[in-house]
C-alpha cells in the first residue's frame, strides 16, 4: 500500500535534485532516473544514477497523531575509469550539498536530510563508481 503523500515527497525530492544538479543552466552531468528506460550513459563523461527507496513507517505519536518514515536517496557516480578519483569526489560533494543534514522540504508533511555518505563500490570495465547515500526521514501528521 502506498503512504498518505508519498507521491508528493518523492516529487519534491526528485524536483530538488533536478533544480540543483545545474550548472549554467544546464544539467551538470546525464540523469538516469528511476524506471527511466531507455537511458544511454555518455561514452567518456560523468553521468548519476537517482534512485530512492523507502524503508519502514511508524506512529511516533498519538495525538496529534504523527507517522514517521525512513528513506534513502542513492546517487550513484559514474566517471571514466583511468581519470583519477578527483572528478568523482567533486561530483560527490556537489550531491551531498543538494541534501545536507537538516536540508528540509515541505510535501504533504516534513521530508528532513541527515548526514550523507559517499561509498567507493566496484564499478565495471569502464567507470569508477561511488555510491552518495542520503538518508532522511518524512513525518506526516494525520
Amino acid at each position: 500500500m502506498i503512504t498518505p503523500g508519498l507521491p508528493a515527497a518523492k516529487a519534491a525530492i526528485r524536483n530538488r535534485f533536478s533544480a540543483l544538479w545545474v550548472v549554467n543552466g544546464a544539467p551538470r552531468t546525464p540523469i538516469h532516473w528511476m524506471n527511466q528506460e531507455p537511458f544511454t550513459p555518455p561514452q567518456s563523461a560523468p553521468w548519476v544514477r537517482f534512485s530512492l527507496m523507502l524503508g519502514e513507517g511508524r506512529r511516533v505519536s498519538i495525538g496529534p497523531r504523527l507517522d514517521r518514515w525512513t528513506g534513502v536517496v542513492t546517487i550513484q557516480v559514474f566517471t571514466p575509469k583511468g581519470i583519477g578519483d578527483g572528478s568523482a569526489d567533486a561530483l560527490c560533494e556537489e550531491v551531498a550539498a543538494i541534501f545536507a543534514p537538516g536540508v528540509t522540504l515541505a510535501a504533504e508533511g516534513r521530508v528532513t536530510f541527515q548526514t550523507p555518505t559517499a561509498r567507493v563500490v566496484p564499478g565495471s570495465d569502464n567507470w569508477f563508481q561511488n555510491n552518495v547515500i542520503c538518508p532522511f526521514q518524512r513525518d506526516r501528521t494525520a
